[in-house]
């Protein structure tokens, strides 16, 4: 049976996970078991995260020259939807140096920037490095070893693999091996990844994306080629740092009211468990537009940007979002140290623009 295996994070027990690398790992170390006599219906892995994992064997198939195991991908307590996919390792036995390959349902990346090859299986260093290691370590055979997921065909369609460039199937990943749930650096990963992937294709001019919303506004109103956005979800701060790192030359950050306007109030990571003061922003800089007390607590009162923008639009103040606009400009001018141009526009709900900073245009066209 599956060892389970927790950690807890603020104050709650959540159950770990194990990542596609692992699965890969146990199911050739499997194949190989089987593939030398011994009935295998669960194997132990070992991973750098420091916990060993006991991963029960799912499926078993044994021919004359080969042998094949698969597992099943384990989340944990984590949102992951490659968890109950079915990962599979074929080992034939040659003559030859042990090596790894992909099959069905294992991407082949298509664009530079990622850790492995253009061309190649989506199978990263980290995991083809521990498939080798538990190849020698529990057989003195060397193998031809693919591995393959079926079902990842469809599912890689709801990952960030297609506009990283990995098609066709998942990729087999993962540094630690193991899936810590609630983990937001893992997040951050999958941003600064997709950001890295746009540099190693030579994109030096960015937009920023809150999430979905955000991508569908700056294709359809603002015209920008999907190839040049990056999605950040809350991670203005970290992913702006990663934009200088990289050497990034403009970036053009695109979002609803709700997070730009945190944005201006010098808030860096927009998640609401973290910080909001949206409503004090506002007041703040309805006040600096000239609004009267009155509609000042009228809009301290409000629980939405959507329901301050009514007020704000009765009262002839709309120039409170130019305002944000520009002061987000500047906030994030700081955090790099003026060494990337960076440029905001800021929408509302019907898709209309609030304001857009004075640099923006600019990026716009570098992005079009």
């Amino acid at each position: 049976m599956s060892s389970t295996l927790y950690t807890e994070i603020a104050g709650k027990r959540y159950r770990l996970g194990y990542t596609t690398g692992s699965c890969a790992v146990a199911s050739t170390k499997g194949a190989i078991m089987l593939f030398e006599g011994k009935d295998v219906d669960s194997v132990t892995i070992n991973t750098s995260y420091g916990v060993d994992f006991d991963i029960d064997i799912v499926y078993k198939e044994k021919g004359e020259n080969y042998a094949i195991c698969g597992v099943k991908k384990d989340g944990g307590d984590d949102f992951d939807v490659t968890s109950g996919m079915i990962i599979y390792s074929k080992v034939e036995k040659i003559e030859g140096e042990t090596f790894v390959t992909g099959g069905e349902g294992i991407g082949i990346v298509t664009k530079k920037g990622l850790k492995c090859d253009v061309g190649e299986y989506a199978i990263n260093p980290d995991p083809l490095k521990m498939i080798k290691k538990v190849s020698k370590e529990i057989s003195n055979y060397n193998y031809k070893i693919t591995i393959f997921a079926p079902e990842g065909v469809e599912i890689a369609k709801k990952t960030f693999n297609p506009r990283l460039g990995i098609e066709g199937g998942i990729s087999i990943i993962g540094t630690t091996g193991v899936v810590v749930p609630m983990s937001e650096e893992a997040w951050k990963e999958s941003c600064a990844y997709e950001l890295s992937s746009k540099k190693g294709q030579g994109k030096k001019h960015l937009c920023f994306v809150f999430g979905n919303y955000g991508e569908v506004f700056a294709e359809k109103y603002l015209g920008i080629k999907s190839e040049n956005i990056v999605s950040i979800s809350n991670f203005v701060g970290y992913m702006l740092d990663t934009a200088l790192n990289k050497e990034i030359e403009s970036v053009l950050i695109v979002g609803h009211t709700g997070k730009l306007l945190k944005v201006a109030g010098g808030i860096f990571h927009t998640h609401s468990k973290v910080a909001d003061g949206r409503m004090e922003i506002i007041c703040t800089l309805s006040a600096l537009c000239g609004a009267s007390k009155d509609v000042i607590e009228k809009l301290y009162q409000c629980t939405t940007t959507d329901m301050a923008e009514k007020i704000l639009k009765e009262n002839n103040l709309q120039s409170v979002w130019q305002k944000s606009a520009e002061i987000s400009e500047k906030k994030c001018s700081q955090r790099v140290f003026g060494k990337i141009k960076v440029g905001c526009v800021m929408f509302n709900n019907d898709n209309e623009i609030l304001g857009q900073s004075e640099s923006a245009s600019y990026i716009i066209d570098k992005l079009r």
